[in-house]
């Protein structure tokens, strides 16, 4: 397993189940800060067998200015890292069977005004960010609540892609943290792997057990 340290400038400042139109009640666990390790396995174990995809992990600085805003990623190893509009974004090799649509990416977002708020008030309300991303454009797979923290796991399909979104919150903390990853049609057995990777990531500008 392979750990690097990648701080990146931002240019500006996600299993099946069933349908539902609202965060479900999430089956209460014990939850705890994963390791290195732990994190890391738990998305690889959930890579179909014959599948050549692996996850390590990747410190990301998601903060245009250099500030507070870091992450500790699981990432796809070898995917090519590219800063995006509000952090970072990994995108296959051009010979990956996953398809040039497929990405992974991970960032710092407000919503509207940066500062600290009720941001789950702010993010499902009429035009929230994710009311937004479950219109009546979209099947929403599955939406339920985090653990480890405020936030909410939203799987939503489309025609050609597969959409596995986390966020994470804290009312105390300016911005909130989403990993999100695109899965081409076609590949939908690696949205385990890739929810499981997505879970394991960890903002470091607010705390998660």
């Amino acid at each position: 397993m392979r750990r690097r340290l990648l701080w990146l400038a931002c240019p500006w400042m996600i299993m099946v189940g069933a349908c539902s139109t609202g965060i479900e009640e999430a089956t209460p666990e014990t939850t705890s800060e994963p390791s290195e390790s732990s994190a890391v396995a738990a998305a690889n174990d959930a890579v179909p067998s014959g599948v050549d995809l692996e996850f390590e992990m990747v410190v990301a600085n998601l903060d245009e200015d250099g500030g507070d805003n870091a992450a500790s990623i699981v990432a796809p190893a070898d995917w090519r890292q590219d800063a995006s509009i509000l952090g970072v974004r990994f995108v296959p090799p051009a010979d990956s069977a996953l398809g040039p649509n497929s990405t992974y990416e991970v960032e710092n977002n407000c919503d509207g005004l940066c500062g600290p708020t009720d941001w789950e008030e702010r993010l499902t309300g009429p035009d929230g960010y994710l009311t937004l991303q479950a219109d009546d454009g979209v099947n929403v797979v599955e939406r339920r609540e985090t653990t480890g923290s405020a936030g909410a796991v939203l799987i939503t399909e489309e025609s050609d892609t597969t959409v596995v979104r986390v966020l994470r919150w804290d009312d105390s903390a300016p911005e909130f943290f989403t990993c999100e990853a695109t899965i081409e049609a076609g590949a939908e057995d690696l949205v385990p792997a890739f929810e499981a990777a997505c879970l394991a990531t960890r903002p470091e500008w607010f705390p998660v057990d």
